[in-house]
């Protein structure tokens, strides 16, 4: 409802249940500064911005707006100003920069501009739009801001009645009315009418019925200004309809008019009558009425009709219970169209906190809250009781193997399930296996888990009898820890004599017990004695009390034997074996070799060598026992070398002549790579051929050459590998250099490391 016949007043109304607020869009260099304030410039040459009003103005009903405006402080060098403007193009409208003040170029539009800067022809020639030297107030239209024109529809006046300057740095109080009956313009400045014209908005300028954009343009040029404009909440005016909850309050807030007077009525559900600002707590739908006076112009008459909205049905349900672990379904109830929200006081909300059907896990107290679009609520509690579920424990146990075992369920259930079936107090188990027991107690159903184990045995048999022979054994094994009837402890015994062997294992009141009997026979007689020796060419009788297998391939109980070697006999009887082995050793018959007849040079010596496998005693005949013999002098020598086998002997004749040539033949050296006496060679003078061989201890040559003065550094097979430390026997075939018969030198090399 409004009242008066000048304009309706600017109230901003706030609802505790729902906020009733505006916006506004902003452009160019526009930005928010709080407070519902919005600069429109900065301190910065060619600039420009807009703001405005995100709702409509219907120009077939009248309005009244109250603002503030700061022009910024430089007076001389500021520019250019603001404009209150009227439009249809849109909310991102915005004009140009300059002396245009951002309104230029919107058509069809209405503006009241504020021009701190004057454009004409002494200050500005090449911009003259007709201003004059004051800050000034004019009504334009059709973004035309030269006055000289049509468009200029009223004005331009000075815009403060005491000063004719405004870039004074102050906010300052600007109030514009229109009234769609009387097509009457009216602009306040400071609380003062300073201009009003009568403007047949809805013909002249925009269409009947239109509904306009309004908002607030401002630009600067090659001077500026910082400018700014604050606006009240609700600027566009007070709802005919402000709806308010049962028992809930809403607040009522007037615009700040300077040294006004306020009076709220009836006084009845608000919290002041005289307040700019108060609550409203009517019990019933009631139509508040508003006056403002004050010095700057006529009075404000607003009303408002605050309607008490139904009060809101709704039902949490009846109380209920729950068991442990499970959840339940709430069931509510409230009217349509509204928003539904659960919360608890100690329980817990599973799903569906937002509808009337949650789903909840615990005890506790449930709140459902029905909301409508406006903020109002009512909510209703329901309780819930969690059941502790009954608790059953039944232990793990074990069954012995072909047993079984009883499991006690207890008393006081109402009802008892077994998982392998059966619903009695008492049940059987025949077989191991995972189980559960279910048992209810007052409607709600406990279980427990429950392992029976089988007691197994890891090897419950010994197996068949068995007969070993005489000196085996044979391993019995249980398998784990068992008695034994020997009175031993053990998971295995060696039995090895006959008898019967007994065990008993015993486990979780389980026992197993299993037998063999051993039988040991006795082993067939073996026996060939001791070692035997021989002559070499002779043999020997081996014999043994029975017959058996030799290892010659004979089976008899006895053989002959002509070589030396290992002789074994193998035995059986009832199916044991026996073996034994004797050694016969061989004494080599004595051997004596010393070569032909040798002539050797005056100052030569000779070593005549009687050592040989089967002699164990030399006797030369100078008396001498040794295995060499050293000769340098003309003569017949002779050695006579024997065993426990018999004797042999040899003799060499030696001729010690005068010779044209020399020959030296070191007798030992040592191949150990210390580059001392590492090599073995023969050295001489006058000698023209030369043939070198070399023998070991057996006779088998370990070397030979054709060269002159040769070189060996014990190596065999052109040194493949090499001979072992020990005594070694050379033959040397030599042509002096002026003779015609080989001289034939030998001797032995002693080789040590």
């Amino acid at each position: 409802m409004r009242l008066g016949i000048y304009l309706h007043i600017v109230i901003a109304l706030l609802s505790v249940k729902q906020g009733l607020s505006q916006s506004y869009f902003l452009n160019g260099n526009a930005a928010a500064i709080g407070g519902d304030c919005y600069r429109l410039t900065n301190s910065g040459t060619y600039q420009i911005g807009t703001v405005w009003y995100a709702n409509t103005l219907n120009l077939g009903q009248p309005f009244d707006l109250i603002f503030t405006m700061n022009f910024g402080s430089n007076d001389n060098n500021g520019a250019d100003g603001m404009v209150f403007v009227l439009q249809t193009v849109g909310t991102s409208a915005i004009g140009v920069t300059g002396a245009g003040m951002g309104f230029q170029g919107f058509n069809p539009s209405f503006g009241i501009e504020f021009d701190t800067h004057p454009n004409n022809a002494q200050t500005d020639p090449a911009n003259n739009l007709s201003d004059p030297t004051f800050d000034h107030i004019a009504f334009l239209r059709n973004g035309n801001v030269n006055h000289a024109l049509s468009d200029n529809l009223a004005g331009p006046i000075a815009a403060s009645a005491s000063n004719i300057n405004i870039e004074d740095g102050l906010d300052h109080w600007v109030r514009i009315t229109w009234d769609p009956t009387t097509d009457m313009v009216r602009c306040y400045f400071d609380c003062q009418l300073r201009i009003e014209h009568t403007v047949d908005l809805e013909n002249t300028i925009f269409t009947p019925g239109a509904n306009v954009y309004w908002g607030f343009t401002a630009s600067t040029g090659g001077l500026f200004n910082v400018q700014t404009v604050c606006l009240s909440p609700n600027i566009a005016g007070l709802p005919d309809n402000v709806p308010a909850c049962t028992n809930g309050s809403v607040t009522l807030n007037a615009p700040s008019v300077p040294s006004a007077t306020y009076q709220w009525s009836p006084v009845t559900g608000l919290s002041s009558s005289s307040a700019q600002s108060v609550v409203a707590s009517p019990t019933q739908s009631t139509m508040y009425y508003l006056t403002i006076t004050s010095n700057c112009g006529p009075a404000f008459f607003d009303s408002t009709f605050v309607e008490i909205e139904p009060p809101i049905i709704v039902n949490a349900g009846t109380d209920t219970s729950l068991c442990a672990g499970s959840t339940v379904q709430l069931n509510g109830q409230a009217d349509s169209g509204l928003n539904h929200l659960w919360t608890s006081i100690g329980g817990s909300i599973v799903s569906g906190a937002s509808t009337l059907q949650p789903v909840v896990n615990d005890g506790g107290s449930y709140v459902l809250t029905a909301t409508n679009s406006l903020g109002c609520f009512n909510r209703d509690t329901v309780a819930v009781t969690l059941i502790p579920l009954p608790v059953v424990q039944i232990s793990d146990t074990s069954i012995c193997p072909e047993g079984s075992v009883v499991i006690d369920a207890g008393s006081g259930w109402q009802s008892i399930q077994w998982s392998a079936g059966g619903n009695n107090r008492y049940r059987t188990f025949d077989a191991a296996g995972n189980y559960s027991l279910t048992v209810e107690l007052n409607n709600c159903f406990g279980s427990d888990n429950f392992l029976i184990s089988p007691v197994t045995f890891s090897n419950l048999s010994l197996g068949s009898n068995r007969t070993i022979c005489q000196g085996d054994s044979v391993s019995l094994n249980a398998g784990e820890m068992a008695l034994w009837n020997t009175g031993v402890t053990a998971s295995t015994i060696v039995a090895s004599q006959t008898g019967l062997y007994a065990y008993t294992i015993q486990s979780s009141n389980c026992s197993v017990s299993d037998s063999v009997e051993i039988l040991v026979n006795p082993l067939p007689s073996v026996n060939l004695g001791i070692d035997r020796t021989i002559c070499e060419g002779d043999s020997v009788i081996i014999s043994n009390s029975v017959a058996g297998l030799w290892n010659t391939g004979t089976i008899s109980n006895t053989i002959e034997v002509y070589d030396p070697g290992v002789y074994t006999i193998r035995c059986e009887s009832n199916g044991c074996v026996a073996t034994d082995s004797v050694r016969v050793n061989t004494i080599l018959l004595p051997a004596v070799d010393l070569g032909s007849d040798l002539q050797i040079c005056r100052g030569e010596e000779i070593v005549l060598n009687a050592s040989g496998p089967g002699n164990s005693a030399i006797i030369w005949s100078d008396g001498d026992t040794s295995t060499t013999l050293l000769v340098n002098q003309s003569g017949i020598y002779a050695v006579l070398v024997r065993n426990t086998c018999g004797n042999a002997q040899d003799s060499i004749r030696i001729l010690v002549e005068e010779c044209e040539y020399s020959l030296y033949i070191p007798n030992a050296f040592s191949p150990n790579g210390d580059a001392i006496n590492d090599v073995w060679a023969p050295e001489g003078e006058n000698i023209r051929q030369m043939e070198l061989f070399i023998f070991n201890r057996w006779g088998e040559q370990v070397f030979y050459s054709d060269k002159l003065f040769p070189v060996w550094t014990g190596g065999v097979a052109d040194g493949q590998y090499y001979v072992e430390d020990g005594i070694y026997t050379y033959l040397i075939k030599f042509l002096p250099k002026n003779g015609i018969d080989p001289v034939v030198k030998r001797g032995t090399i002693v080789i040590f490391r």
